[in-house]
């Protein structure tokens, strides 16, 4: 993989365009129905792999659906919560950033006037975008998915009420309200890969 290339690459440059693919790969994998989920920042790196894709050709690699779970784009400084502290969130995005760049530089949020991409420009699959009520992320989640829908691209949006930041990635089991509010949100993502897969 080259620098600057999508790292979403690298399955078909290393397995697929290699003289000997994979075994696993090769039995296992359906290339030509693949999905980009990640949750948090894991989220923001899924907006920015698919912007730097914008449509092209990975064949045979093809990229069905977007799924930002809990996404971090912030637009300023959180509020802070017990789960998603200032201080941590100060330590992500000074560990992401060059030094001394503000809450909503473009490379983090992708509606900043001078955002590498233009949302309404971009060639994007289907989105589902993820939040939670009570996440101190939620207003930039909720801006991001409101921008999609006025760019015109396909997107689908779910808050857990009265759930925090990532909760579903934090569960122990002991609840049966965050259980049901897990398995809800599990039960959409199935769904929305089901629905975009053909």
């Amino acid at each position: 993989m080259r620098e600057g290339d999508p790292g979403i690459g690298f399955p078909e440059e290393e397995a697929f365009a290699a003289k000997k693919p994979d075994p696993w790969l090769s039995e296992y994998a359906d290339v030509s129905s693949c999905f980009l989920s990640g949750d948090s920042t894991g989220g923001t790196i899924v907006h920015y792999e698919a912007a730097m894709v914008d449509g092209g050709n990975l064949s045979p690699l093809q990229i069905k659906g977007m799924l930002l779970i809990h996404p971090a784009f912030p637009q300023e400084a959180p509020r802070a919560s017990v789960e998603l502290s200032n201080a941590m969130v100060s330590f992500f995005h000074k560990s992401a950033l060059p030094s001394g760049a503000p809450f909503g530089h473009p490379l983090m949020h992708p509606l900043h006037p001078e955002s590498p991409k233009d949302l309404s420009r971009l060639r994007l699959p289907p989105k589902f975008v993820a939040a939670a009520s009570n996440d101190p992320l939620l207003p930039g989640d909720v801006a991001y998915f409101k921008a999609l829908r006025r760019a015109g691209h396909e997107a689908q949006f779910f808050e857990s009420p009265e759930m925090t930041h990532c909760f579903h990635t934090q569960f122990d089991g002991s609840s049966p309200a965050v259980a049901a509010h897990v398995d809800e949100l599990e039960g959409l993502m199935v769904a929305f890969i089901e629905g975009n897969c053909r």
